[in-house]
């Protein structure tokens, strides 16, 4: 990576007839504001342009990049104007998802073909957990721990799991475990239970059960006769079909649904906890992030246009909370 940058920085060098290798402050500076200005790089792209330039400048010209206040200074006033505007409403509406996995043919559960089952079974496990699709798909079969009376169920990765939080010489330190309540502890209305990940998880593993065989993963193919464990990709395709499903089943739109991603679905799952008055702390905590920077930077999406459809469809279970 370092190379390329530093590549990068030579043919600019040489447009302007100058020594790379004996590059003063101010040249760096003028490189930087041509990353900025006229190749639209964002600042933590110009960030590793810095410390390429900085990691050869340093033997060869005895230049510190890294503590030259000019270049410092320089740095800082980029990052305030290259702040990114990051869209605030969901690309997709999750309350029409989530109303369309309550019909046909998603349910009902114990009929619906395996390939709706597993469908809505991911979907609605990774709505409740606010996880990563990697976490998501390392889940273990064997360590599911299920709640009294159903009440909740327990999730834990595989032994070998390396998250993608996790410290070299402290693995796990952000991804214990997923603890996923029931909607059957507050409601008895079908059509609520319909959007239960305890029960879609339940009936999802009674499906698998003839064929699951010593599969060591919670999800397994929808393929016959697939022998292997599936990829972390498949996760996120069986996401980006349950939304592209629901929408063609609802007339909508799905030709110009170019950019689903399982991602959306963590924002959006964070983010209605988060304005159903969930302590924030339970939110990090509950997906994973160190602080809450992350989630109002990044994840955090304005709600308001499909509140009332989404109160509407009763409770709900996101980021590890009833909701």
């Amino acid at each position: 990576v370092y190379d390329s940058k530093w590549r990068v920085f030579t043919r600019w060098c040489d447009t302007k007839h100058v020594d790379p290798c004996k590059a003063s402050p101010q040249l760096v500076a003028d490189f930087l504001l041509f990353l900025h200005l006229e190749k639209n790089l964002s600042h933590e792209t110009l960030v590793g342009y810095r410390a390429a330039l900085g990691h050869v400048l340093r033997l060869t010209n005895d230049l510190d990049l890294g503590n030259n206040q000019d270049i410092s200074r320089l740095m800082a006033n980029l990052a305030r104007d290259t702040q990114v505007s990051r869209p605030k409403i969901p690309d997709w509406n999750l309350a029409f998802v989530l109303h369309t996995l309550r019909e046909k043919p998603f349910e009902p559960m114990l009929q619906a073909p395996l390939k709706f089952v597993t469908l809505k079974t991911a979907f609605l496990i990774m709505l409740a957990s606010g996880r990563r699709r990697s976490e998501i798909h390392s889940l273990a079969f064997k360590s599911v721990l299920w709640g009294p009376n159903g009440s909740k169920v327990v999730l834990k990765p595989s032994l070998d799991f390396v998250s993608k939080t996790d410290l070299a010489n402290h693995p796990r330190s952000a991804f214990q475990s997923i603890t996923i309540p029931a909607l059957s502890e507050i409601t008895d209305d079908i059509s609520e239970l319909a959007l239960c990940p305890v029960r879609a998880l339940r009936i999802y593993l009674n499906r698998t059960a003839p064929f699951r065989k010593d599969k060591k993963q919670l999800f397994i193919s929808m393929k016959k006769g697939f022998i292997g464990d599936i990829h972390k990709n498949t996760i996120s395709s069986w996401i980006k079909n349950t939304v592209l499903i629901a929408y063609k089943l609802g007339s909508k739109d799905a030709e110009s649904m170019h950019c689903i991603k399982s991602h959306h679905l963590r924002s959006l799952s964070s983010s209605w906890a988060f304005t159903r008055n969930c302590a924030l702390e339970d939110i990090l905590s509950s997906c994973g992030w160190k602080n809450h920077s992350t989630f109002t930077s990044y994840y955090l999406r304005d709600l308001t246009l499909e509140a009332s459809d989404l109160l509407h469809l009763g409770p709900l279970v996101v980021a590890q909370s009833r909701s």
